[in-house]
């Protein structure tokens, strides 16, 4: 009678096996509006239930996240139909029965497509108008202006005789977009001398200089 009894439990005790994932996901590098899938495979007994994660959130299945579960082959699917920025991340896909629980990760990075347009177009600065040598009379306004190119904006310094200058009372320094201008209202003796414009980004470095000549009446 014990022996019926041990071999009637044994044969009433569910048989099955946890999930394990076949197929690792694989990490993927789009860019910005493409489409992205992500693939694997998993086992089970009974057949387990699947579900995917965004950044430890549950992705709900949409017309943009379709989800697809194959329980004849196990193979699993989701597919991203346009990717966004914020579509970046880790991706968890989880498999869950009641004999246990497997799960399987990969990380999506999404490139956009204006900022790599932008680096290729990189340009290391370019002088397009430079700036022009002056003879001026002591007391008189004295106007410097540069024009360039570059990609990405660059930075902009003026130097008279080697010393930086900074924007003050004395010198208004302007720099809008692709031009760069120096005024200062009154000049004296000592505003003579090499003034020169330097412009440089990450792709290089350009340069311009002119001579400003001061000039005394006798019956100043």
């Amino acid at each position: 009678m014990v022996f019926l009894l041990i071999a009637a439990r044994s044969k009433d005790k569910p048989r099955g096996e946890p999930p394990k994932f076949l197929v690792p996901l694989q990490p993927q590098k789009v860019k910005h509006g493409e489409k992205v899938v992500l693939e694997t495979s998993v086992r089970g007994l009974p057949t387990p239930r699947v579900i995917w994660y965004h950044l430890d959130k549950e992705v709900v299945p949409s017309p943009e996240f379709v989800q697809e579960h194959d329980t004849t082959t196990g193979r699993v699917v989701l597919t991203i139909n346009e990717v966004f920025i914020d579509d970046k991340g880790l991706y968890r896909c989880l498999a869950v029965n009641e004999f246990g629980r497997d799960e399987t990760a990969s990380y999506v990075t999404v490139e956009d497509i204006e900022v790599l347009e932008k680096c290729e177009l990189r340009q290391a600065p370019r002088i397009t108008l430079p700036l022009q040598p002056q003879i001026l009379k002591k007391h008189s306004s004295l106007d410097l202006l540069a024009r360039y190119e570059a990609f990405p904006p660059p930075t902009v310094k003026w130097y008279h005789q080697g010393k930086e200058l900074k924007p003050s009372r004395d010198y208004k320094i302007e720099t809008i977009e692709d031009e760069t201008s120096l005024h200062v209202e009154e000049v004296f003796e000592d505003d003579y001398g090499e003034y020169e414009v330097r412009i440089f980004n990450e792709a290089g470095e350009a340069r311009t200089v002119a001579s400003v000549i001061v000039t005394v009446s006798s019956y100043a």
